[in-house]
């Protein structure tokens, strides 16, 4: 963790300094916290290699709640496979098209370990939907993202749904009713009448 300390230009140009420096170095600047205070400014940052980053992402991907940790056992290089799921030993298939970061299944084999959801197909044989491989940086980053999109989206429903007005009470509606049809007030002649005999 590097803090600066001093006037805003020199903190600005500090900063810019070394986030150069570990773009350079595969670096990942995290917790960037600012705080000015009678014209002093100071800046804290996490500066964390490229390994200790991927193993924090893979962590946040493990945290996700309602998903499974299991190893792939068996892979095919037509793209699809088993997965060995550690808790009851029963084999669940997993396809490339339920890889998040689809262009990473190449990159798939035996010994792989992933997180997934589990869901049934239409024979109610277990699969493994929304697969995210552990092992490689960029499907968890692909996962990551693809989670975080879809918690704004609930989010976003939740307060349109807190914003929406009440419902008005119901009130039921008259039944209708056809008019009644009053001969005597109409003046005309009646060239043809179906309903007449």
């Amino acid at each position: 963790m590097i803090t600066i300390k001093g006037p805003m230009n020199e903190v600005v140009a500090a900063t810019a300094l070394i986030k150069a420096q570990a773009a350079m170095q595969k670096s990942k600047i995290l917790d960037l916290v600012e705080m000015t205070d009678e014209g002093v400014t100071t800046t804290t940052l996490t500066i964390l290699s490229e390994a200790e980053y991927n193993a924090e992402r893979r962590d946040e991907a493990l945290d996700v709640p309602g998903r499974f940790v299991g190893t792939i056992k068996k892979w095919n290089r037509s793209g699809w496979g088993y997965i060995a799921h550690p808790d009851d030993g029963k084999d669940i298939f997993i396809g490339d098209a339920e890889i998040i970061g689809k262009g990473y299944f190449a990159q798939v084999g035996p010994g792989t370990k992933v997180s997934y959801r589990r869901d049934t197909d239409p024979k109610e044989k277990m699969r493994a939907i929304d697969v995210c491989l552990l092992d490689i940086p960029a499907s968890v980053e692909a996962f990551l993202s693809d989670a975080k999109s879809h918690e704004r989206r609930e989010n976003r429903r939740v307060k349109d749904r807190a914003n929406r007005p009440a419902p008005k009470p119901y009130a039921p509606k008259e039944p209708y009713k056809r008019a009644a049809k009053d001969e005597g007030a109409f003046k005309g002649k009646v060239a043809f009448r179906p309903d007449s005999k």
